[in-house]
């Protein structure tokens, strides 16, 4: 990083303590951006680190995110399993997410970032189906437990599943009964990724050619596009 950006950094750094949470949360927000361009040194992440426990909820879930795309370290990934269980959901979301561009993780991550898909949020239990997809193989093991949402009472949940099960291998593409029967969603944006699910398994969900064919015919235009091409993906065409 050159001296203007240093002396950028140093600049936002100290805002990091000011009074207005809308001012830190900008501060560390910027921080977290510059770190993901490249152009931020890791010896700010303490600081970041800091914001964590923000009295403004705001700020403690844009702190999260920028530790992660500093790097983060051991004490990150810790302090994130803890913040999976705080009372706060825009907390426990971020936490989620943040989880979810970690390296390694332990078990005790893992299994407290499953918890989360029962969450009584919603924006929870997307962030948590979503973030186990990005864990490679280690996220892979719980495609059965991505496959239920599937069938959660909140739409976004679902379409989320829908959206993660592809991204994980050959365990994630183990399910495509059940992505056949949320083809039969009523929320339109579910049938759609259901579609979009299968068609992107290409020959590995040659058995639902038959049900995603009718789906060309769905009253919702963009479905029935979708599922034309997902039919010509599926037929290895």
């Amino acid at each position: 990083m050159g001296a203007e950006g240093c002396k950028f950094a140093d600049q936002l750094s100290e805002l990091l303590t000011d009074k207005s949470s809308d001012i830190r949360n900008s501060a560390v927000m910027a921080l977290g951006k510059m770190a993901k361009d490249g152009n931020l040194d890791a010896k700010y992440l303490d600081q970041v680190i800091k914001l964590f426990n923000d009295i403004d909820v705001r700020v403690a879930a844009s702190a999260m995110l920028a530790a992660t795309d500093m790097g983060g370290n051991p004490e990150v990934t810790k302090l994130l399993t803890q913040k999976l269980k705080s009372q706060h959901p825009v907390v426990r979301s971020a936490a989620a997410t943040s989880v979810g561009t970690m390296g390694q993780l332990g078990s005790g991550t893992l299994e407290a970032l499953l918890k989360c898909f029962g969450d009584r949020s919603p924006q929870v239990r997307v962030a948590a189906v979503s973030a186990m997809a990005k864990l490679g193989r280690r996220g892979e093991c719980y495609a059965a437990d991505v496959a239920r949402t599937m069938f959660d009472r909140d739409a976004t949940v679902r379409l989320t599943a829908l959206e993660t099960l592809p991204k994980m291998g050959a365990r994630g593409a183990a399910f495509v009964e059940d992505m056949v029967d949320a083809l039969q969603d009523p929320e339109p944006e579910v049938r759609e990724a259901a579609v979009k699910a299968l068609g992107s398994l290409g020959v590995g969900a040659k058995l639902a050619l038959q049900n995603v064919e009718m789906m060309q015919t769905d009253a919702d235009k963009d479905i029935a596009k979708a599922a034309e091409e997902a039919c010509k993906n599926i037929m290895g065409q």
